[in-house]
């Protein structure tokens, strides 16, 4: 079980680009980047942290991809974002979203992924 959260935290860490060494010393108040010396529960709290700090980043780019899609048109009758027809846009935006997952259930990097394509799109259209 240590060993799956191991490289669970470490994927998560290159994810968020973060060093090891300083997410340990935050999340659980240890000078180490030895994951090995750390017990259950202070893995537990590195993990903790580190998936506040990534849901944070994936839902700054989460509002960012529904304004961009407001403003190219996706608004309902009151003219606020039509969440339904945004999230039947993203399952079929494409290959950057090859599993048809909804907004919320993708994951930092194919959010990112998303709001790439998704920026450019607009952008296309506004400058025309």
């Amino acid at each position: 079980m240590a060993d799956y959260k191991h490289t669970l935290i470490n994927r998560m860490v290159a994810d968020l680009k973060m060093d090891l060494a300083e997410v340990i010393e935050i999340a659980v108040n240890v000078h180490t980047s030895d994951l090995g010396s750390l017990t259950n529960t202070e893995l537990n709290l590195v993990m903790k942290y580190l998936q506040e700090a990534q849901d944070g980043k994936k839902e700054v780019m989460t509002k960012k991809i529904i304004h961009k899609l407001a403003l190219y048109g996706m608004t309902d009758a009151a003219g606020r974002p039509d969440i339904k027809r945004i999230n039947t846009y993203i399952k079929k935006i494409g290959s950057r979203n090859p599993k048809k997952k909804s907004l919320y259930a993708l994951s930092a990097q194919e959010t990112l992924n998303v709001l790439n394509q998704v920026s450019k799109m607009v952008d296309k259209e506004i400058n025309k």
